[in-house]
């Protein structure tokens, strides 16, 4: 689910498709560092969901400084998001 409202939150939707997909594994995910972007506004506001939060390490800055140190953790950002999929087979 992707979530572009973020003030006022629509609480109710993000419930209703949580529990519609009966879902297990709630990862928030963000490109930006953990102290830019909304997973610290999503944290508190969604609090009795237990969502974990995949995003880049605190920083002082938004950019990273370089092309290549960009694409190196945006590697690593999307290998950590993808990790919590998981396919079972039957």
């Amino acid at each position: 689910m992707r979530i572009e409202q973020l003030y006022p939150l629509p609480k109710k939707q993000i419930e209703a498709v949580i529990a519609k997909y009966n879902a297990k594994n709630i990862v928030w995910a963000q490109e930006e560092p953990e102290n830019m972007g909304a997973w610290n506004y999503i944290a508190m506001k969604l609090r009795h969901i237990p969502f974990q939060g995949v995003y880049r390490t605190a920083s002082a800055a938004a950019a990273e400084g370089s092309k290549k140190l960009h694409e190196r953790r945006l590697k690593k950002l999307f290998a950590d998001v993808f990790s919590y999929a998981s396919v079972t087979a039957k």
